[in-house]
C-alpha cells in the first residue's frame, strides 16, 4: 500500500478525531500526517498521569489541524508531550482559537491537581501508604514550545495559513485550506499526493463540514450565524479521488431554524413566569456565539423578556475576541452588526459578562428570573457544572443544552430524564427542573447537505470518486449516510464507513 488513510479514534464515533494519512516514501520509509488530535470524552481519562496513543508521537512527520474545537484538537499539547516535534499546519483563525484552548487547558490542569492534591491529603491507600501528590502535566512554557512549531508565521500574532493558498508539507503532500462553514477558522483541506513511485492522487476532507445553501427539495436552508457557507468550488474537482466526510448528523435532517427558535424563546418566558434560572450550557467555541447573536436579534424583534442575560465563560469571551479579530472570516451580516462597538451580539443592553469567580458562585444562591450561557456543551466540565448541579433540583429553573451530547455525560442524562444525574465528579443530584434542547443550530450538516456537497463536487457516475469515506458518526448515523450516498447513485463499493484503526488505500 503506497498511501492510505486509518482513523484512531473517530470511527463509528463523534469525538476523538485521530487519522493518520501515511505516503510511501524514499527507501522504503512511509510518511505519516496526523489529521487532528481530539479528545474523546468517553474513553479519555482527564486524570491520567501519562499521555498515551495507538501510534508512536515520535514517528508524526506533521500535524494539520481543521478547526479548534476540543475533539479535534484537544490532545495535541499531550502528543507534544509523549515527542511529536513536527510542524503544525491549520489557518491563522485556527491557531488563534488554539492558543487560547491550550492556555485553558494548562489552566484546568493546574486547578484539577490542586483540588485532587487537596482531596487526597493525609489519606493512605490499600497499601497503607499515604497517596501520592500529583504534579501538573502541562505547563506555560510547555505551549510556547508547541506554538513554536506553527508553519506560516508572519509573526508572534499572525501565525497559521490564509485560505486557498497551496501549503507545502512533505516531498510527497501539499494541501490547501478551504471554508468549511462550521467555525471561524474551520477548514475543509484538499491534499494533493504524490507516492514515492510518482503516481498522484488527491484527497478532500470534511471532517466537520458546516451547514450548506445547496437548494434541496423540502430542506430549509440554515444560514449559521457568523460563518461563511462551505467552499463549493474546487479546483479540478474530477481528479479529486476520495473524500472524507462526517456523518455526526447522517441520519437526521435538521428542524427549521424557526422550530429552535421557538424552543430558545419558549424557555425564557418560562424561566421568567417561574421566577427561575435559564441554565444554558454550551460550547465555548461557535455555539456560545450563535446563540449570543440569536439573542440579540431577538432581543431587537422584541420576542424575549426583560431579564439579566449573564455570560459565565471565560474561554467563550476568549472566543469572541478572536472572532473579533478576525472578521475578514466571517459572512457579511456579521461584519454589517459588529460595525457598532457598543451594541452588538456581543455588547448589548442587558448582557453582563461574568469574569470573576466569586462573581460567578455568587449567582448560585440567586433565585432569578436570569439567563446564564456558560460552557462546556456537555455539562461535564467547567463553571456550568456547578450551576446545573444548583439548578437541576428546583422544579422552577429551566435547563436548555443547544447541541450533541456524548453517551454519559450529564446532559444525555438530562435529555432522557433520568430521576438523578451524576458528574465526572461523582456527585448526584435529583433533576426536578424542566429540561429542553434547541436543535436546528448545529454546525454540521445533516444527512441530506453531506449527500449534496458530496454530489456536488463529482456527481456519480463511471468517472466519480474512487473512496468516500465516513467518519466521525455514531453507528447508526454512519450506515445511514452511507444508504443514503449510495441511493444516490455512487456504487456501493466506492462508499465505506471507516473502522476504528483499520487503514485504507487511497487509489
Amino acid at each position: 500500500m503506497l498511501v492510505g488513510l486509518t482513523e484512531y479514534g473517530a470511527a463509528r464515533r463523534v469525538p476523538g478525531s485521530k487519522a493518520i494519512l501515511y505516503i510511501a516514501g524514499e527507501r522504503g520509509r512511509y510518511e505519516r500526517h496526523l489529521f487532528d488530535c481530539g479528545v474523546d470524552y468517553a474513553e479519555d481519562d482527564k486524570a491520567a498521569t501519562k499521555a498515551t496513543f495507538p501510534f508512536s508521537a515520535k514517528s508524526i512527520d506533521s500535524f494539520v489541524n481543521t478547526h479548534g474545537h476540543t475533539d479535534h484538537m484537544g490532545k495535541l499539547l499531550e502528543l507534544y508531550l509523549a515527542g511529536f516535534r513536527g510542524p503544525i499546519h491549520a489557518t491563522a483563525t485556527t491557531i488563534a482559537i488554539l492558543k487560547g484552548q491550550l492556555k485553558q487547558q494548562v489552566q484546568g490542569e493546574y486547578w484539577d491537581t490542586k483540588e485532587y492534591n487537596a482531596a487526597i491529603k493525609g489519606k493512605r491507600g490499600r497499601d497503607g501508604k499515604f497517596l501520592p501528590f500529583r504534579k501538573p502535566r502541562f505547563k506555560t512554557e510547555q505551549v510556547k514550545e508547541l506554538l513554536s512549531l506553527v508553519e506560516g508565521s508572519d509573526g508572534p500574532d499572525e501565525l497559521g495559513h490564509d485560505y486557498g493558498k497551496q501549503v507545502r508539507v512533505s516531498d510527497h503532500l501539499t494541501i490547501t485550506f478551504y471554508e468549511a462553514g462550521h467555525i471561524p477558522g474551520s477548514s475543509q483541506i484538499l491534499c494533493d499526493i504524490v507516492d514515492a513511485q510518482g503516481r498522484p492522487t488527491r484527497m478532500l476532507t470534511c471532517f466537520d463540514l458546516g451547514r450548506t445553501d445547496y437548494r434541496i427539495s423540502g430542506h430549509p436552508i440554515f444560514d449559521t450565524p457568523l460563518v461563511r457557507f462551505p467552499h463549493t468550488d474546487f479546483p479540478d474537482p474530477d481528479t479529486i479521488d476520495t473524500i472524507v466526510v462526517e456523518s455526526t448528523y447522517g441520519a437526521k435532517e435538521h428542524e427549521p431554524l424557526e422550530d429552535a427558535i421557538e424552543t430558545l424563546v419558549d424557555c425564557f418566558h418560562r424561566a421568567h413566569q417561574q421566577k427561575g434560572k435559564l441554565i444554558i450550557p454550551a460550547f465555548s467555541i461557535m455555539r456560545t456565539q450563535m446563540l449570543l447573536t440569536i439573542i440579540y436579534r431577538l432581543k431587537n424583534e422584541g420576542r424575549l423578556p426583560e431579564m439579566p442575560i449573564y455570560f459565565s465563560s471565560p474561554s467563550g469571551e476568549e472566543i469572541n475576541k478572536v472572532i473579533l479579530r478576525h472578521l475578514v472570516d466571517c459572512d457579511e451580516t456579521a461584519k454589517a452588526e459588529f460595525k457598532d462597538p457598543n451594541n452588538n451580539p456581543f455588547k448589548f443592553p442587558g448582557l453582563t459578562y461574568v469574569r470573576k469567580s466569586d462573581a460567578d458562585k455568587a449567582l448560585y444562591e440567586e433565585n432569578g428570573p436570569f439567563a446564564l450561557i456558560g460552557s462546556s456543551g456537555m455539562g461535564n466540565m467547567g463553571r456550568i457544572v456547578a450551576h446545573l448541579k444548583h439548578a437541576a433540583p428546583g422544579k422552577r429553573h429551566v435547563v436548555m443544552y443547544a447541541g450533541f451530547q456524548a453517551l454519559g455525560t450529564p446532559g444525555y442524562q438530562m435529555l432522557n430524564h433520568e430521576p438523578r444525574i451524576r458528574f465526572p465528579d461523582g456527585d448526584v443530584v435529583e433533576l426536578k427542573a424542566y429540561v429542553a434542547k434547541m436543535g436546528g443550530l448545529s454546525g454540521h450538516a445533516d444527512g441530506p447537505e453531506n449527500v449534496a456537497h458530496v454530489t456536488h463536487i463529482r456527481p456519480p457516475g463511471p468517472n466519480s470518486f474512487k473512496r468516500i469515506l465516513i467518519k466521525h458518526g455514531e453507528s447508526a448515523s454512519c450506515d445511514a449516510l452511507r444508504d443514503l450516498i449510495i441511493k444516490t447513485g455512487y456504487e456501493p463499493s466506492t462508499v465505506i464507513v471507516m473502522e476504528k484503526r483499520q487503514e485504507y488505500s487511497l487509489p
